[in-house]
């Protein structure tokens, strides 16, 4: 079953153009540039645009078509601002009480669970100027699924938050994508977060979907082309991101740690990945590759300072510089590009379709 949205929104200086059809459960992220159309995108889902001309279908109802327009009052999804925007006058307990008064008749998400998954129990009878920014944004979204809604929209809930109270936040957005049993839409300009906490990814440039798909799919487009969807946007002063083009993101899961050599053994499609540092407490991460670390060799057991090395075939070599060649590589169901000279690309005698190791270190992505 999916969502159905198709609207279109004309603006003196800007046009939303969108045909989309999203999974009816999990994360859909909502991706893209400032400025792209992504909050306007929301708020046109929830009603909150009512200028918006086309058709919004859940699994439950039809929100908008050509005869009807839902009202957003009356539809049935709890919405999180990029600011918490409590109620400064009452507690915890009573901001979330207030969104128990636009309940459905339906039971779809428990209040009680809200407040143990979000871990904000112990914070009820607290006003919000005692909450930290994380904490007050944990409260607003366990207020919108006190509403016991269809739908879950997030804009932008980590935008003014520091690097810190995002780490504090993170934990506990994984745990409620993985127990939620509605929609969730989560608008993002963040890389890290989409690849963290989203199953399905919308890209987003000028009003118009670039892309749909899974993001681990889209998350591993070939960038050093120039025809990855993620050059869309420029990274932000001093955000590592693969925005740059010269990095990837891949989710991986965590298998184990090794003290001794302080190493984490991480799994995706493509292998085994290994990771030094302190052990990583969280079941998956993101991790990122760049592609000049990426070195190719025809033989497994060459020594190497790189600590992984994974099999790989050649999809196809394509000039990008003089003397240099750019290799698609694939590995696993992973997608990567790097950069060879032509004279090791003829050492090597480089073919499509060629067996190759790929070398190289990885490291967890930060936010």
């Amino acid at each position: 079953m999916t969502i159905e949205v198709h609207l279109t929104l004309q603006r003196e200086n800007f046009t939303l153009q969108t045909s989309l059809s999203l999974p009816a459960s999990g994360v859909t992220a909502l991706y893209g540039p400032s400025g792209c159309g992504k909050t306007t995108l929301l708020r046109a889902i929830a009603g909150l645009e009512p200028a918006a001309q086309g058709i919004v279908k859940t699994n439950q109802a039809t929100w908008q078509d050509k005869q009807h327009f839902t009202p957003v009052h009356k539809r049935a999804i709890g919405y999180v601002f990029q600011e918490a925007s409590l109620f400064e006058h009452l507690t915890v307990y009573d901001n979330i009480a207030y969104g128990m008064k636009r309940r459905q008749p339906h039971n779809r998400v428990e209040s009680e669970f809200s407040l143990d998954l979000l871990g904000i129990r112990h914070l009820l009878d607290r006003h919000p100027e005692q909450l930290s920014g994380g904490e007050q944004q944990r409260v607003a979204i366990a207020r919108a699924l006190a509403t016991q809604p269809d739908m879950l929209l997030l804009d932008e809930p980590l935008a003014a938050l520091d690097n810190a109270r995002k780490q504090e936040i993170l934990p506990y957005l994984d745990k409620l994508q993985q127990k939620l049993s509605i929609p969730v839409l989560y608008v993002s300009h963040d890389p890290h977060e989409v690849c963290r906490l989203s199953q399905y990814l919308v890209i987003m440039d000028e009003g118009t979907v670039v892309e749909q798909g899974a993001t681990s799919s889209l998350m591993s487009a070939p960038s050093l082309s120039g025809s990855s969807l993620f050059t869309v946007s420029q990274p932000e002063e001093n955000q590592i991101s693969h925005l740059s083009r010269d990095k990837y993101i891949i989710k991986a899961r965590v298998d184990g740690f090794d003290a001794e050599s302080s190493l984490n053994s991480l799994s995706f499609s493509g292998g085994t990945l290994l990771i030094p540092g302190e052990e990583i407490t969280q079941p998956s991460v993101c991790v990122e590759i760049a592609a000049s670390n990426i070195h190719l060799t025809t033989q497994p057991g060459q020594v190497s300072s790189m600590l992984n090395t994974l099999p790989c075939s050649l999809i196809d070599l394509q000039p990008c510089s003089p003397g240099y060649l750019t290799v698609r590589l694939k590995l696993g169901d992973e997608i990567l590009n790097t950069r060879i000279s032509r004279k090791a690309a003829s050492t090597m005698a480089l073919r499509n379709g060629q067996r190759l190791f790929a070398q190289f270190s990885a490291e967890v992505a930060s936010s």
